[in-house]
């Protein structure tokens, strides 16, 4: 029996399904085609359209993918910092941690003080946008990075 390899836009289609499995699958299918998955992933989660779900889980692509010379991915993430869901926030934040884009310390020091919780977040208990700003920060590292981090730590 011959397997069907969907296309990148099916795969993409499927990070929104609400299957947590088909996400998983069209997610590890996808990083079988980092180039070409790594372009829909920035589409996906730059479109305000799309459910946070299906937002959620390009954010946890790009951040499986890498992001690629030009940055496109890092700034795609650093973009919906200013307008997406809390959710697809601390998702986009989670995600530039991981790649340590260091062109995104002050976009995520920017969310130090946004304690708009994620309700019935699957991932963290007392989940907020301040706590991933905080790990992203410290995964980072850098000198701005950690500054960042201690001017807050005294102004609270």
């Amino acid at each position: 029996m011959t397997k069907t390899l969907l296309s990148i836009a099916e795969l993409l289609e499927e990070l929104g399904h609400p299957s947590t499995e088909k996400r998983v699958a069209a997610l590890a299918h996808l990083s079988e085609r980092p180039t070409e998955a790594r372009s829909g992933l920035v589409a996906l989660i730059s479109n305000v359209q799309a459910t946070d779900i299906a937002r959620v889980w390009a954010a946890i692509g790009i951040g499986q993918l890498g992001d690629d010379e030009s940055k496109s991915a890092s700034v795609a993430l650093v973009a919906v910092l200013h307008s997406g869901p809390p959710v697809v926030r601390w998702s986009a934040i989670h995600a530039l941690g991981g790649l340590r884009a260091e062109h995104a310390v002050t976009a995520i020091a920017n969310h130090l003080l946004d304690h708009d919780e994620i309700k019935g977040a699957w991932f963290e208990d007392d989940c907020k946008v301040s706590h991933a700003a905080e790990a992203a920060l410290r995964q980072i590292g850098t000198v701005a990075a950690l500054l960042a981090l201690t001017a807050v730590s005294k102004s609270g």
